[in-house]
């Protein structure tokens, strides 16, 4: 399965700003999230797990959070968006980020102990969920312990 990239492009270098102002007088809690994330997964988890991968990874926004909830893990990122990737690559070091368009490229990461995916599923077609390696899910999960 091979995913159009170019609407992603678009929004990568302004990405955090507009989300942000999208939010209004509740942007300053934009990240909030991301802290329960952390905390959920680490509770789920148990452990620390070697490695993680924020399929979708876009710009990297999540990457600083599970670095500091996890800082022995190795980190990696994957986003269909190639400007995404060149922000999140030049915006955190301790992330290891790749341009993933189409499902043959996922086998760089069949050694994964835990995917994250936030915000991703509702851009990827249902029929190819299965494709690309999700679901059927019975509810979004947050994060696929392997």
């Amino acid at each position: 399965m091979e995913y159009q990239t170019a609407e992603f492009d678009e929004l990568a270098a302004d990405y955090y700003t507009d989300t942000v102002k999208d939010l209004g007088k509740l942007g300053k809690y934009r990240d909030t999230a991301f802290v329960y994330k952390i905390k959920h997964l680490k509770h789920l988890l148990k452990k620390e797990p070697q490695t993680i991968l924020d399929f979708g990874c876009g710009i990297g926004s999540f990457i600083p959070y599970l670095h500091e909830c996890f800082p022995n893990t190795q980190l990696c990122g994957c986003d269909v968006s190639s400007k995404s990737i060149e922000i999140a690559k030049r915006n955190y070091s301790h992330g290891d980020f790749r341009v993933i368009t189409n499902t043959n490229e996922l086998a760089v990461y069949k050694n994964i102990d835990c995917i994250i995916i936030n915000h991703v599923l509702h851009h990827i077609p249902q029929q190819e969920h299965t494709a690309w390696g999700f679901g059927p899910f019975r509810g979004a999960p947050f994060a696929i312990p392997r």
